[in-house]
């Protein structure tokens, strides 16, 4: 992307970014980051995954909306959850070697297959009503618990169960038929 496109996609969507992320962040104990920081990490991973070329962008804002608002949530499930996290070590240090040992085994999708998925991910949330729903099936994808779900959203743990229940049923739907 050029600086021009990077100043308009910021000048466009950043404000609103904030905004969300801080109702997302409202309440939770992440002390280190706000609604500003995780707007911008977004961004960022928005733009490094365009730059390895992890999204086909056509040049549709709805697409790319949507797009940088799964990316947010993302960002700020990944920040509430690195705030419970159990510091491990005790303080020691530890080789490099052992916490990096799974990264040899990964490898990146083909920007055919990216694209594939980023397609597949937009239908399966297109299918879910609700920004709610959306919210707690991003929290889930991203590997947050009942417990933490119910707390980024506001909800009880019960209702968060039985919409990730329901959104289970919608993506059966939506995959079979």
């Amino acid at each position: 992307m050029t600086d021009a496109s990077v100043r308009i996609l910021w000048d466009t969507h950043f404000h609103r970014l904030v905004t969300r992320a801080t109702s997302l962040l409202r309440g939770s104990p992440v002390r280190h980051a706000d609604g500003e920081d995780a707007a911008s990490m977004a961004i960022a991973e928005y733009l490094n995954g365009a730059a390895v070329g992890r999204f086909q962008d056509s040049g549709e804002g709805l697409e790319r909306k949507n797009m940088l608002g799964l990316i947010l949530f993302g960002v700020v499930a990944g920040l509430i959850r690195n705030e419970r996290r159990a510091k491990r070590g005790g303080g020691k240090i530890v080789s490099d070697i052992a916490d990096n040992h799974d990264l040899a085994f990964c490898r990146q999708p083909s920007p055919a297959d990216a694209a594939e998925s980023v397609d597949t991910i937009n239908h399966l949330f297109g299918q879910l009503k609700t920004d709610k729903a959306r919210l707690v099936a991003a929290a889930k994808a991203d590997g947050c618990t009942v417990a933490e779900i119910a707390e980024l959203s506001g909800d009880a743990e019960r209702t968060v169960a039985n919409r990730l229940r329901h959104i289970r049923s919608v993506w059966a739907n939506a995959i079979a038929g």
